[in-house]
């Protein structure tokens, strides 16, 4: 997702201070730096724990590459929900073994410790508020806290579209969908085009290939929370999309087979997030956009993000017709 709704934090802080006598390092503070999102539909849950590292003497080119430097080693971290009270500890594994790898960069990607718990031992529920916590278990101090609202599942609404559904050049294709639960507030949501294509050295052979069309970000959930959510497009825009982005070969035969819609909806801090960063923009604001955190004596977000996937969905005879003859397309060979 975009920034403003799939948060990118840094893992990194440099912490600075200066006084009258110019001393520019204060004295060192344990500060985590979280990234986590509950997710119902997950089978497991993850939380990113790394702390904030300052050496006076050292590069912190050269600390970033040390684990010992990124990660601490005496903390235990907990999920409460707090309506009953009950805490579950997270356990640390190496995100490299779960299928969460590292990318190699600036930081060490090896070790790259996760704290994780599975999903059928913590029971989300929806709307349920869950409380992080970050102890340090040689003290007992909590360094780090904050909560969210758990966001519910959704449904499409099964008319927004039909199945196979149109795509008119002078219309709008509506994409909608509902919950009763009451935690989500953003959304964004994208098409996946499935198509197959052949290539010119192997005329009957057919590959299938896929397209990620975004035809909606940070869509505002209603305030009666019952009310579908709805996302429009021009029917003409999906053949542009198409035209845009496939290549004119008149080597090469396409067939269209079927499109998935994807969901992506957020919890209320994607809402601060937003706010806070609509509030210093423009050509009035200041020049630096303030850093969104909900984590207590530390940095990072905590909140919760639900995702609807519905498959399959076939177009219509007559988009089918659009499709390889329209002026927009007529050049893809689609069959």
């Amino acid at each position: 997702m975009k920034a403003k709704l799939i948060l990118l934090l840094g893992t990194v802080l440099f912490m600075s201070a200066c006084s009258n006598d110019l001393k520019l390092t204060a004295p060192w503070k344990k500060i985590p730096i979280v990234y986590g999102f509950l997710n119902i539909s997950d089978t497991a849950q993850y939380i990113r724990v790394e702390k904030a590292f300052l050496d006076p003497n050292v590069s912190a080119l050269t600390l970033a590459q040390n684990p010992d430097s990124i990660y601490f080693d005496n903390i235990e971290v907990t999920l409460t929900r707090l309506s009953t009270n009950k805490t579950w500890v997270l356990t640390r594994v190496n995100g490299n073994n779960e299928g969460y790898p590292k990318k190699p960069g600036t930081f060490a990607n090896d070790p790259n410790y996760l704290y994780k718990i599975k999903t059928s031992l913590i029971d989300l529920k929806p709307d349920e508020t869950y409380k992080l916590s970050i102890k340090e278990i040689d003290t007992g101090n909590i360094i780090g806290e904050s909560q969210t609202q758990v966001v519910g599942n959704y449904v499409m609404v099964t008319t927004e579209p039909p199945n196979p559904m149109g795509w008119p050049y002078f219309s709008d294709v509506r994409f909608s969908w509902r919950s009763s639960e009451k935690s989500g507030r953003l959304c964004d949501i994208k098409l996946k085009l499935h198509y197959t294509e052949n290539s010119v050295a192997e005329p009957t052979k057919y590959t299938a290939k896929t397209l990620d069309w975004k035809i909606g970000e940070n869509i505002e959930r209603p305030v009666d929370v019952t009310a579908r959510i709805t996302a429009a497009v021009k029917g003409e825009k999906f053949f542009q999309f198409l035209a845009s982005n496939l290549e004119k070969n008149g080597a090469l035969k396409r067939q269209f087979q079927t499109l998935d819609v994807n969901v992506v909806i957020g919890g209320k801090e994607f809402t601060e997030y937003i706010s806070l960063g609509n509030a210093s923009s423009g050509i009035t604001s200041a020049q630096i956009v303030p850093t969104y955190s909900n984590i207590t004596n530390g940095v990072g977000i905590f909140s919760s993000r639900s995702y609807l996937v519905a498959v399959n969905y076939a177009i219509n005879a007559s988009s089918r017709d659009s499709l390889k003859n329209g002026i927009h397309t007529k050049d893809l060979n689609f069959q």
